[in-house]
C-alpha cells in the first residue's frame, strides 16, 4: 500500500550534530574504498583515529551553523539587509485622508484639515483638489494666516500624486455658537467638572480636532504592525483614520443631545437650542463649505448666570466658579493635543549576538600526542624518519583542514553575501591555516617559476599567501553569484530585474563593464526600494528645482533603474537625476544633427571628412586594417595628451555629430586605420563607415599608436554622449491646465462614435459651463433647435441654438454638400434624443478648452488623469525599435494604473524646442507668485506641441 505524502511538524534533527552517525558513515565509506585491506576500524587504527576527529572537526562546524539566524545575519546596527517597519510599510499619500495626516502632522498651525475633490457635472479636470484648513484662533494677522496657507501648500505639492494638483486653499471662517439647555443632574459630581465636560463633548463635535496617538497606545489597542504603518509616515506620532470625520454641512440639535447626555453625571437635558448672532435655532444649522461652527464656552447673561442651567428636581444650581470651568476645559483641551516624536518609538528588528565563528582551531592539536603533530610536537630524540613521517602527515590533513577553515570564514562572511555594500567583490571566503602548529615549513613561501607543458611558456608557481586567493577567485564566478544573490532579494519583495533584455541591448559596455553595471543597478533598485515603492505614485514638486536634482516622479525614479539610465562610463554608477537631454552636447562644443538636417551641414561634415587625391575606397577596403585596441594601454596616455588626439577628430574638429553617427559610432568594427603617404608626407588615417556605405575621413595621425589612442577617446566620447543623452521628460497634463476662471472653457456635443461633432461658439468660465450645461439639457432634445446654415465659404455647417438665442454650437467642421450636413444633423439628433437609459446624457456631450494663442481645440479630458513621457530618439539604444518597446512596456509595467501615459520619440531639434518651452514652464511654474500670463502662455505652447505629437 502507498503511503501518503505528508509534511512532518517535527523538525528534523542536523545530521551533522550526530557524532555517531557522521563515524558509521565515514567507516562505511572507507569500507568501499578500501575492501581488500582487513582492519577492524577501531581506536587503534590511525586511519579511523583521523576519521574520528574530521567527525568531531564537523560537528563543531554544525554547532556553529545553527546560532539563531539574526545570529549571523543581523548582529550589527549598521546591517542594511533587513529594512525596518517604518522603512518599508508605509507608503505616500494615495487618500483624502492620507492627505490629511501629512498636512496635520506638518503644519503646526492647523487644528484641522479637510481635503477635498473638485467634481462638476460634466466630469472634466480630475485629480484637483481644494484644502479647507482650521487655524489656531491664537493666529490672527492676516499675514500670518496666509504662512500657514502657503505652508499648507507647500507639504501639498512636496507629496502629490501624479496627475493631481492643488486648486485652491480655504481658509475657513469661523461662526460662533452659542449653547443654551436645562440640564438634570445627579447631584454626584461637581457642576464644574460636568459643564467643563459639556463645552469639551460640544465643541469637539462641532469643530474636531485630530489626536495623536503614541505607538504603545495603537499595540495597546490590538492594532499591527500594517495598520499602524498603513499610510504615509507621520513625524509626530500615529492618527486613527476612524477618527478623521469629513467636514459636517449641518449641526443636529439631536447630536447635540447624545453627546451631552454622554456626560457623567447628566440625567437629562430639555429646552436645547443652539444660537448664532441673532438667530435661535431648535432643529438643525445648515453649515456652507467656508464656515465652521466654534462653541462658545462659558457663556453666561448680564447677570453672570451661566447659558446651561442645572438641576436637581426642582432645584436649580446657579453657583457655579467659571475660573474652575475655563481651567478643567483646558486640562481637557490639552490632553487631546499630545505630540509624539516618531524617532524615539520605532519598531527594531531583533538584533542577533556578535558571533565570532571564523577562527579555526587545528584539529592537528586534538590527536594523541603519540602523533607529535599537536602544539607539542615531536620529543627531541626523534629520528629523521619520524619527523618525516610527521610532517607527511601534517601535510595530508591540510587539505581537510583548509576545507574546514575556509566553511568558517564563508559562515562568518553569509551576512555579506545578503547585505547591499558594493565593496563586496567575492562570494567565496576562506582564511590561511596559520592555527596549525609548526605550518610554516609546510607552506611554499617563495615564488616558483616553470615550463608549463601545454604551451611550452615559462608560469609563475605563486606561494601560499599569494596562491590560495587566486585558487578561490578561479571557483568564485562572482557576477553570477553576486547577481542571483541580489535576484533573491529583489524576489523577496516581489520585485525582478530585467537581466536579459538589458544584456540584448548592450551598446556602451564591455563584458566585464556590463556585469558590473547590472550588479550595481540590482544594488541600486534593493537600496532605493523604501523610498521607491513609498513613493511609486508620487509626482516631482514643482515648488523646487527639478533641473540636476534627484526631485523626479517616484515612477520615473524606478523606471530609470530598470533601464539602467543615470550610469556613466566608468566603474560607478550615478543617480539619475532630472536633466536636459541635449545641452551636455553644447557643454563638449558640438552640434547634434537630427537625420533630415539641413544639406549645408551635412556638407560640411562630409567636406571635411574626404580623403586627400589617391585614397579612394578601393585602396581603403585592401589596405586599410581592422584596429586592434589591445596593441595600446590607454592609460599611458595623459589626459591633456588624450584630449589633444580628441580634437583632431572629425567630429570634435567640424563641431558637428550627424545622429546616426552617434548610433554607429559607438562599434569598432566600423573603423579601419591605415598608412597613406600625402605631399611627401606619410600618415595613419582613421576611416569610418556607416550604414550610408560611405567611408569618411576622421582624422590623420604621424603615430600609430595615436591613431589608436584617438579612435578609443573618440568611442568613449560617443558613448558618454549617448549615455547622457538617455533619460526622459514627464509632463503631467493636470499641471497645464488654465485657470478655472479663465473665459476658455466650451462644450463639445459628440455623435454615437464619440466624435466631437458640434462644439459651443462662445466659451465660459468653469462655474458658468456648469450652470450653462445644466440650462442646455433638455433644448437638446427638440429638433427644431437644429439647423443647417451657410458659412462665408459657401460650405454648410450644423447649428445648434436654444429658442432664447442664449447659448449657440456649431460645427467642428464644414461640409460642401448640403444633403450630407442635413444628413449628419438628423443622425445627430436621433442620437442625441435617445432616452438616457440607453445613452446617459454624460457620453453626448464633452468639455474641451479653447487654446486663446493658436484657437486649437482641447479636448478637456487631455488635462485629466494624463501624463506625456518625452524620450530622445537618436541614441543607440534608444533608436533600435526593440528596445523602444521593451521601454513603452516597463512604463507601462510601472506607472499607476489611473494614469493614461503617451510616450513621444523626438529627434534633437524637436527635443530643443520641448526643452527651450519645458524649463522656462517650470521656472515659471516654482515660483510662489507666478506671472498668470506668461504661465498660461507656456502651457498653451506645451499643450500644442504635446498635441503636435500626438497628431503625427
Amino acid at each position: 500500500m502507498e503511503k501518503p505524502a505528508f509534511i512532518s511538524s517535527e523538525k528534523e534533527t542536523n545530521p551533522g550534530l550526530d557524532y555517531g552517525l557522521l563515524r558509521a558513515e565515514g567507516v562505511n565509506i572507507i569500507q568501499k574504498l578500501t575492501g581488500a585491506f582487513w582492519t577492524d576500524y577501531n581506536e587503534h587504527d590511525p586511519g579511523v583515529t583521523i576519521l574520528e576527529l574530521l567527525c568531531y572537526a564537523i560537528t563543531d562546524l554544525s554547532y556553529r551553523t545553527q546560532f539563531d539566524i539574526q545570529d549571523h545575519l543581523y548582529n550589527d546596527p549598521e546591517d542594511d539587509t533587513f529594512l525596518k517597519a517604518h522603512s518599508i510599510l508605509p507608503c505616500n499619500a494615495l487618500t483624502l485622508n492620507d492627505y490629511r495626516k501629512l498636512i496635520f502632522d506638518k503644519v503646526f498651525e492647523l487644528k484641522n484639515v479637510w481635503v477635498l475633490p473638485i467634481l462638476d457635472d460634466g466630469s472634466s479636470f480630475r485629480g484637483l483638489y481644494k484644502i479647507l484648513i482650521d487655524i489656531d484662533p491664537a493666529i490672527k494677522s492676516e499675514e500670518d494666516r496666509l504662512a500657514v496657507s502657503e505652508k499648507t501648500r507647500k507639504v501639498f505639492c512636496d507629496n502629490r500624486n501624479i496627475c493631481e494638483d492643488l486648486e485652491q486653499i480655504k481658509i475657513l471662517d469661523q461662526i460662533d455658537v452659542g449653547i443654551y439647555a436645562d440640564i438634570e443632574v445627579d447631584g454626584i459630581r461637581d457642576l464644574e467638572s460636568i459643564l467643563a465636560y459639556i463645552y469639551f463633548k460640544v465643541d469637539e463635535y462641532l469643530s474636531p480636532e485630530i489626536r495623536f496617538y503614541s505607538l504603545g497606545e495603537l499595540l495597546q489597542e490590538g492594532f499591527t504592525l500594517n495598520e499602524i504603518f498603513n499610510g504615509p509616515l507621520l513625524k509626530h506620532g500615529f492618527i486613527k483614520t476612524s477618527e478623521l470625520q469629513p467636514k459636517s454641512n449641518k449641526i443636529l440639535i439631536s447630536e447635540v443631545i447624545k453627546f451631552i447626555m454622554q456626560v457623567p453625571g447628566v440625567v437629562s437635558v430639555k429646552n436645547l437650542h443652539l444660537k448664532v448672532g441673532d438667530r435661535i435655532f431648535e432643529n438643525q444649522i445648515e453649515i456652507s463649505e467656508d464656515e465652521l461652527p466654534k462653541l462658545l464656552t462659558v457663556l453666561t447673561d448680564a447677570q453672570g448666570n451661566s447659558s446651561i442651567q442645572f438641576f436637581r428636581g426642582a432645584v436649580n444650581y446657579t453657583s457655579i466658579d467659571f475660573n474652575i470651568v475655563k481651567r478643567k476645559l483646558n486640562e481637557l483641551q490639552s490632553a487631546n493635543k499630545r505630540v509624539y516624536r516618531l524617532s524615539e518609538e520605532t519598531i527594531s528588528i531583533p538584533l542577533g549576538k556578535k558571533l565570532n565563528v571564523e577562527p579555526y582551531f587545528s584539529i592537528q592539536n586534538q590527536f594523541p600526542l603519540v602523533y607529535g603533530i599537536g602544539q607539542y610536537g615531536l620529543p627531541s630524540s626523534a629520528d629523521t624518519k619520524r619527523k618525516a613521517q610527521a610532517k607527511q602527515l601534517k601535510g595530508f590533513l591540510l587539505i581537510y583542514e583548509q576545507i574546514l577553515a575556509n566553511y568558517l570564514s564563508q559562515l562568518a562572511n553569509v551576512k555579506r553575501l545578503f547585505s547591499l555594500k558594493e565593496d563586496l567583490k567575492q562570494t567565496y571566503f576562506y582564511q590561511t591555516l596559520d592555527s596549525v602548529p609548526d605550518v610554516k615549513p609546510l607552506l611554499k613561501e617563495r615564488k616558483h617559476e616553470f615550463i608549463d607543458e601545454t604551451d611550452l611558456h615559462f608560469s609563475t608557481s605563486l606561494n601560499y599567501y599569494l596562491g590560495l586567493p587566486e585558487l578561490v577567485k578561479v571557483k568564485d564566478n562572482y557576477t553570477d553569484r553576486r547577481n542571483r544573490f541580489l535576484d533573491y532579494l529583489l524576489a523577496i519583495h516581489g520585485e525582478s530585474y530585467t537581466q536579459y533584455s538589458l544584456s540584448q541591448f548592450n551598446f556602451y559596455f564591455n563584458e566585464s563593464e556590463f556585469e558590473r553595471h547590472l550588479i550595481q543597478n540590482k544594488t541600486r533598485l534593493l537600496k532605493s526600494l523604501s523610498t521607491i515603492n513609498k513613493n511609486r505614485a508620487r509626482g516631482f514638486n514643482y515648488l523646487e528645482s527639478s533641473v540636476n536634482t534627484d526631485n523626479i516622479t517616484g515612477m520615473e525614479a524606478k523606471i530609470s533603474i530598470l533601464l539602467g539610465l543615470g550610469g556613466s562610463h566608468s566603474d560607478q554608477v550615478s543617480e539619475y537625476k532630472a536633466h536636459s537631454l541635449v545641452d551636455h552636447y553644447n557643454s563638449f562644443g558640438v552640434k547634434l544633427l537630427n537625420d533630415d538636417a539641413e544639406d549645408i551641414e551635412k556638407d560640411t561634415w562630409y567636406k571635411e571628412g574626404a580623403f586627400p587625391d589617391g585614397l579612394n575606397e578601393e585602396y581603403i577596403e585592401e589596405y586599410f586594417d581592422f584596429i586592434d585596441t589591445d596593441e595600446i594601454d590607454i592609460t599611458e596616455f595623459s589626459e591633456n595628451k588624450r584630449n589633444s588626439l580628441l580634437t583632431q577628430t572629425l567630429p570634435v574638429k567640424s563641431k558637428l555629430i550627424p545622429s546616426e553617427f552617434l548610433k554607429e559610432g559607438i562599434t569598432l568594427n566600423n573603423y579601419r586605420l591605415g598608412k597613406y603617404s600625402y605631399g611627401g608626407e606619410e600618415s595613419y588615417y582613421i576611416a569610418f563607415k556607416g550604414a550610408n556605405n560611405k567611408w569618411h575621413n576622421l582624422g590623420s595621425f604621424v603615430e600609430e599608436k595615436d591613431a589608436i589612442a584617438a579612435v578609443m577617446e573618440l568611442i568613449s566620447h560617443i558613448k558618454k554622449l549617448n549615455i547622457q543623452s538617455e533619460g526622459l521628460h514627464i509632463i503631467e497634463h493636470i499641471l497645464l491646465r488654465p485657470d478655472l476662471k479663465d473665459q476658455n472653457h466650451g462644450i463639445l456635443i459628440y455623435d454615437e462614435y464619440r466624435k466631437p461633432v458640434l462644439r459651443s461658439a462662445e466659451q465660459y468660465s468653469f462655474k458658468e459651463r456648469d450652470a450653462i450645461l445644466k440650462d442646455i439639457r433638455n433644448h437638446l432634445y427638440e429638433f427644431a433647435n437644429y439647423s443647417v446654415e451657410t458659412t462665408a465659404d459657401k460650405d454648410f455647417e450644423v447649428h445648434f441654438k436654444t429658442p432664447d438665442d442664449k447659448y449657440h454650437f456649431i460645427s467642428m467642421e464644414a461640409d460642401i454638400s448640403v444633403e450630407a450636413t442635413h444628413e449628419k444633423m438628423e443622425r445627430l439628433f436621433r442620437f442625441i434624443s435617445d432616452q438616457e437609459e440607453i445613452t446617459p446624457f454624460e457620453r453626448k456631450i464633452g468639455l474641451y478648452i479653447k487654446n486663446i494663442h493658436t484657437d486649437r481645440i482641447i479636448p478637456e479630458d487631455f488635462f485629466s488623469y494624463r501624463a506625456s513621457i518625452i524620450l530622445p530618439n537618436w541614441t543607440a539604444r534608444f533608436s533600435n525599435k526593440e528596445f523602444r518597446a521593451i521601454i513603452e512596456d516597463t512604463i507601462h509595467e510601472n506607472k499607476p494604473a489611473n494614469i493614461s501615459f503617451n510616450c513621444f520619440w523626438l529627434h534633437p531639434s524637436q527635443m530643443q524646442e520641448f526643452e527651450t518651452v519645458y524649463y522656462l514652464w517650470m521656472e515659471e511654474l516654482r515660483q510662489q507668485n507666478p506671472d498668470k500670463d506668461l504661465l498660461d502662455e507656456y502651457s498653451y505652447q506645451l499643450s500644442e506641441l504635446l498635441m503636435t505629437y500626438n497628431n503625427e
